[in-house]
């Protein structure tokens, strides 16, 4: 019963038809199954499929195990703690967009 249910709630992912991924997030199996290493990830939008995994019973509603996990955590975060993760992640981007902008000009001497 279970296996035709994950099969039905799989169907509703817009690649399913051609779709090789060993292990779906829509998948209530997920987690019996094994990774290896070069498996591909899917690819769908987490959007995508966290609508397709809602109201399913599926254990993480569509997510992988591992962006369960981290939206759990980050949901377990003070809004001082999120802001300050936020801002460090800006700094971060500002800084990588800097080196590259300093490559591109150096290079074109």
């Amino acid at each position: 019963m279970i296996q035709e249910q994950s099969l039905k709630i799989m169907e509703q992912c817009p690649r399913f038809s051609g779709c090789s991924v060993p292990i779906c997030p829509l998948d209530y199996y997920q987690d019996l199954k094994v990774k290896e290493p070069g498996d591909d990830k899917c690819g769908v939008a987490k959007s995508i499929r966290i609508r397709i995994g809602k109201d399913t019973g599926l254990l993480y509603n569509g997510l992988t195990k591992k962006e369960f996990i981290g939206k759990q955590q980050w949901e377990q975060k003070t809004e001082l703690e999120k802001n300050k993760f936020i801002a460090f992640g800006r700094e971060n981007l500002e800084r990588i967009r800097d080196m590259q902008s300093c490559s591109v000009s150096a290079s074109q001497f």
